[in-house]
Parts: C-alpha cells; structure tokens; sequence
C-alpha cells in the first residue's frame, strides 16, 4: 500500500513543479513568426520578397562624359599672358604642334587634348590648321540643320572663313538644337562680340549653324575611342 502511495506521487511531482511556475514562457524568448511568401514555381521565388532599393530607384544613372572632353573643360578659362598667343598653357598647345608662342592655337588645343588623352583612335592628325580636321568620317554640317545627323559629345567642329584655307576648331559639349550646341573652343573670346577666332583664352560657347555666313561651321568629325577605351 505504501509503495503505491509513493508510486503515484512521484508520477504527480513534475506536474505539480509545471503549474507551481504558471507554465509562462521565457521574457527572453521572442515568438518565431512564420510568413509563406513563395509561389508554386520550383524556383521557388518569393511574391512578397522586399524589391533592392537600387532597383526601384527612379533616378536617373550619371552619365559621363567622354574622357577628352572632361580634359578640354580642365582648362577653360585659360587666358593668354599678354594678349599675343602666349602664356605657359598656350605654348603649351602650341609646342605639341611644333610651333612657338604667337602663333594661332585653337586646332593646337584640339591636337594637344587628343595627344593626351588615352585610347583615341581618330582623327590622328595633329595640326594647327583647324581645316585639316575634316576627315573621310567627317559629317557635313548642313545634315545636321536638317536633322538627318545628330552629333555625339566631343565631336570636333570646323568652321571655314569664305572660301579660304583658314577657320577656327573647338570640341562640341552638348547639342541644343539641330543648329544650336555648346563648344568648349581655344583662342576665342568670353563673349559675342569681337573676332571669335582669334580671342584671348579657352572659353565655353554657345554656337550656331549658319551656312550663309562668311564664317561658318562646315563639319563636324567624331572622336573615336579604341574599344579597349569605349
């Protein structure tokens, strides 16, 4: 009798031990919520998944610009020294054609900008005579007032006094219009007035295409890259 006695209250202790604590869960036990989220596919791809923030992201990517041009902006608001094609940068243009101070350097600068940039594949001419930019790849700049050519950054543009050897060069920034775009140019002036073939420094412009004018842009000739570069 006795051993029955014993016998049934062993069997009660771990149950009289369970509700003498009130049977509460850790308070440092969080729950373990579970959320089906994933479709019927094998792939198993969540439907509820959160989506990257790179991905939804509505701003627009930087786009860069070619690496001649970035390098032609570098120097604009560069000015002679005295007024006479000089100055340390000036001569500077000018040495890379293998010419001296006093003379001409807005297709110098061009020359110079593409001798220092890596990867550039044409034109290869290195001149400082702005007409002999026009190339076989050049584009007529009278497609592109009729819309028929567009033209990429960096583009060189030629102009052409009259019927002459002689014009004037600079790099295309950004196209406005079919007639209007923005030039990075050397030995032009800040301004609208004055001879703007012939300024005092490296300045930003604003150009347009005049065909009837006696100084005005003929051409435009792409810059182009070695792939490795592009």
């Amino acid at each position: 009798m006795r051993s029955s006695y014993f016998r049934t209250l062993l069997f009660l202790l771990p149950v009289l031990l369970v509700l003498s604590t009130g049977c509460t869960a850790s308070p440092d036990i969080e729950p373990v919520k579970t959320e089906l989220n994933f479709t019927d596919t094998p792939s198993g791809t969540a439907v509820n998944a959160p989506i990257p923030e790179a991905l939804h992201s509505t701003a627009e990517l930087p786009v860069s610009n070619p690496a001649h041009l970035d390098l032609a902006e570098f120097y604009i608001g560069t000015t002679e020294l005295t007024g006479n094609n000089d100055g340390l940068e000036v001569e500077q243009f000018l040495r890379s054609v293998g010419l001296s101070k006093g003379n001409p350097y807005c297709a110098a600068f061009i020359s110079y900008i593409l001798d220092e940039t890596p990867g550039v594949k044409s034109p290869t001419i290195r001149t400082a005579l702005a007409s002999k930019f026009i190339t076989n790849s050049s584009i007529d700049a009278k497609k592109v007032l009729r819309g028929t050519e567009a033209i990429p950054d960096g583009t060189i543009v030629i102009w052409q006094k009259g019927n002459t050897i002689y014009g004037h060069a600079g790099f295309v920034e950004e196209q406005l219009s079919r007639s209007e775009f923005t030039t990075i140019e050397a030995n032009t002036g800040s301004g609208t007035y004055g001879d703007q073939s012939d300024g005092d420094g490296v300045w930003r412009r604003q150009r347009s295409i005049m065909p009837g004018n006696y100084f005005r842009i003929t051409s435009f000739t792409p810059v182009i890259y070695n792939s490795k570069y592009s």
